[in-house]
C-alpha cells in the first residue's frame, strides 16, 4: 500500500506543478489582455472555482492517505492519462494565442479564436477538467472524491461556461 501512496503523492505533486505553470501563464495573459483593454467578469465566482480545485486536491490527498486502497489502474496507464490530458489542455491554451485564462477576461472587439480544438467545440478545455476531476481520484481508488467533486464540477462548469458565454456576448454583441 505504501508504494501506491507514494505514486499517488508523486502524481499529485506533478499535477500541482502543472497547475502552477497554468497560473503563471494565466497571470501573464491576464496582464497583457487587461493592458490592451480587457475586462474581467465574474471575479467572485473565479475565487470559488479556485477554492473548489484546491479542495479537490486536498480531498484527493486525504482520501488516498486514509483509505490506502492502492491503484485501480497500473501506474503507466495513470501517467498516460495525465500526459494525454495535459497535451489536450496545452493544445487549448496554445490555440487561444495568449487569451487563455483561468479568469473570465474578454477583450472588446477581439475576434474569437477558432483554432485547434476550438474549431470543433466552444469550450474544449472543460472536457479535460470534467474528465480529470472524476478520473484521477478514481484511478487511485479515491471514489468518494471522484464522485463528490466530479459531480459538483458539472454544476460549476455549467455556471462558468454560462458566465463566459454571457461575457463574450456582452462584449462582442
Amino acid at each position: 500500500m505504501a508504494f501506491s501512496l507514494k505514486w499517488a503523492h508523486l502524481f499529485l505533486l506533478v499535477l500541482a506543478a502543472e497547475r502552477l505553470i497554468e497560473l503563471i501563464i494565466a497571470r501573464q495573459n491576464e496582464n497583457r489582455v487587461k493592458a490592451m483593454g480587457g475586462k474581467e467578469f465574474d471575479a467572485q465566482f473565479t475565487k470559488l472555482l479556485v477554492s473548489f480545485h484546491v479542495l479537490w486536491f486536498l480531498s484527493f490527498a486525504a482520501e488516498g492517505y486514509i483509505s490506502s486502497k492502492g491503484f485501480v489502474a497500473a501506474a503507466p496507464l495513470i501517467f498516460l492519462f495525465l500526459a494525454l490530458f495535459q497535451a489536450w489542455r496545452y493544445w487549448c491554451i496554445v490555440s487561444l494565442e495568449g487569451f487563455w485564462n483561468t479568469k473570465v477576461i474578454v477583450l472588446p472587439g477581439a475576434d474569437l479564436k477558432r483554432r485547434g480544438p476550438y474549431r470543433f467545440i466552444s469550450h474544449p478545455n472543460y472536457i479535460v477538467v470534467l474528465l480529470e476531476l472524476y478520473l484521477y481520484p478514481a484511478l487511485f481508488g479515491c471514489f468518494i472524491t471522484s464522485a463528490i467533486f466530479g459531480t459538483l464540477n458539472i454544476f460549476i462548469l455549467k455556471r462558468r461556461i454560462d458566465a463566459e458565454n454571457s461575457a463574450l456576448a456582452l462584449m462582442h454583441g
